[in-house]
């Protein structure tokens, strides 16, 4: 690590105190990753496009990243079917150091929705009267804002309402992370490091849209290290390579062991001896996927930490993959360094980022 990196690091560190300061995250079972959708649980599950091509005359959405407006009637809000929906939307979010909920919910009746309400980036909308005797979910993309979603769930009853969410509650969050994550590939897209993107597509074969801002830190054959300060936070995505040879590569205590390998080689503290490992009393978690539903890619997401240095650490999130054509296996991670700050939005950054993973030549 550059020296600078290191002290910056290290400044921020001093408030950081210790990796677990704040509530620890629990143990919630890992969920099922994007695009890795069960039809078996879809009771009636439309997505309408509303001509989404996003029209020009539409405004953007408004609304921080993470916002979720859930639009429902007091009594029912009151209700069991409000329960459930601060049930589902309040879990923790997997990977972090300390509780951050999956969205930060803003309730408010139909009554009291009005246009200014409307281009709001994430809309759940409920509807429960005893017309809706078949329960259904509807969903609809840039009907009032560009990248706007909208989740429409109606029912009979809270009952109803409940089965309904239940039933469909993780491919709900699926839809809702999916939206979150495309909004910030188009910018990524539009403002991407063009000479950042050549040189990872020549020196590793692969593409990714890492935006403007991130600086090259470490470079070597077989590894490399982008970063970008925000204040007195620290965003990083890392790329490393190695031989492949065997399916065992693609396993949860094969992937760990050889990310310790590589980070104690490469990220090293102020501290002489220290250096990066991975967090393992809480995670991390594992998971494999089709990324873009065409190439297998196993996922690791957790916490990292200074090893025999200064107290630091954060999440990060991995997803590796196999280059058939030349026999390698490629990982790609992105990790955050933000002490005193919530992380949620900041590891969406960087997830974004190492989701764009492709390997053109291939």
């Amino acid at each position: 690590m550059k020296s600078k990196k290191i002290e910056q690091m290290k400044l921020y560190g001093r408030v950081f105190a210790r990796l677990h300061d704040n509530k620890k995250p629990s143990k919630q079972k890992n969920m099922n990753k994007l695009f890795r959708l069960s039809a078996s649980i879809l009771i009636i599950f439309l997505i309408v496009s509303c001509k989404s091509n996003k029209q020009p005359l539409l405004p953007s959405v408004t609304g921080r990243p993470g916002d979720l407006l859930i639009v429902i009637n007091s009594p029912d809000w009151d209700s069991e079917a409000g329960e459930e929906l601060k049930r589902v939307f309040d879990q923790p979010y997997e990977g972090l150091p300390q509780y951050e909920p999956l969205f930060d919910m803003m309730h408010i009746s139909h009554d009291d929705f009005s246009n200014v309400l409307k281009t709001q980036r994430n809309i759940i909308n409920v509807e429960i009267m005893p017309r809706y005797t078949e329960p259904k979910i509807r969903v609809q993309k840039d009907l009032w804002a560009n990248s706007q979603l909208i989740i429409n769930m109606y029912a009979d009853s809270d009952q109803q309402f409940v089965k309904l969410l239940k039933e469909n509650e993780t491919r709900i969050i699926n839809v809702l992370e999916d939206m979150e994550r495309e909004r910030l590939s188009d910018i990524h897209r539009k403002n991407f490091d063009k000479d950042l993107h050549d040189k990872l597509l020549n020196q590793f074969g692969v593409s990714l849209l890492i935006p403007k801002g991130y600086n090259l830190d470490v470079d070597s054959a077989n590894f490399a290290w982008m970063s970008m300060d925000v204040s007195s936070i620290l965003l990083n995505v890392i790329v490393y390579t190695y031989n492949y040879k065997d399916t065992n590569t693609f396993t949860k205590d094969y992937l760990i062991d050889k990310r310790n390998e590589i980070t104690k080689k490469y990220i090293h503290g102020e501290t002489e001896g220290s250096y990066m490992t991975t967090e393992t009393e809480y995670g991390p978690f594992f998971s494999e996927y089709m990324l873009r539903g065409k190439r297998y890619v196993a996922e690791l997401r957790g916490l990292w930490k200074m090893e025999h240095g200064i107290a630091m650490g954060g999440p990060f999130i991995s997803i590796t993959t196999l280059d058939e054509r030349t026999n390698k296996i490629i990982t790609v991670e992105g990790f955050v360094f933000a002490a005193g700050h919530n992380k949620r939005n900041y590891l969406r950054q960087v997830e974004a980022i190492i989701l764009s993973l492709e390997i053109p030549k291939e």
